[in-house]
């Protein structure tokens, strides 16, 4: 029982540490540069993966020697999952109507430049309608 306490404990730490990692998310979509996105998308995926292997362990356990009652910080984990599912059932949309716009602005762009290299000059290198300065 007492390593069944231990693995849920660091597990709910490492949910704890996960749910305020998406506390910064909205922030980040706003203010961060690509490269601050891309490093912050790592500690998240980072963080996830030491849950996800928490969890493995956690599993294993319970599947092998399920106890008669459960630990009052399985409870407390379980109310920062539901946390976490909310978070990110909140977020979802907003990343993908963001994904939507920037897919938007990057055909705009790639139109806009077919167009504009559609205008090709005589190939003189200088003007065609000026041919001297008065």
């Amino acid at each position: 029982m007492a390593e069944l306490t231990q693995l849920l404990q660091k597990s709910l730490a490492e949910y704890r540490e996960l749910l305020l990692m998406y506390d910064e998310i909205p922030g980040l979509l706003q203010d961060a540069p690509p490269e601050g996105i891309a490093a912050f998308c790592k500690r998240l995926q980072k963080r996830q993966a030491l849950a996800t292997s928490t969890d493995a362990r956690l599993n294993d356990l319970l599947q092998n020697s399920p106890p008669a009652r459960l630990p009052e910080v399985f409870h407390e984990r379980q109310d920062v999952l539901l946390r976490l599912q909310e978070r990110n059932s909140l977020l979802s949309p907003k990343i993908s109507g963001m994904m939507a716009v920037i897919s938007s602005e990057l055909k705009t762009i790639k139109d806009g430049k077919t167009a504009v290299s559609g205008y090709a000059g005589d190939g003189r290198g200088s003007g065609t309608r000026l041919h001297r300065t008065y």
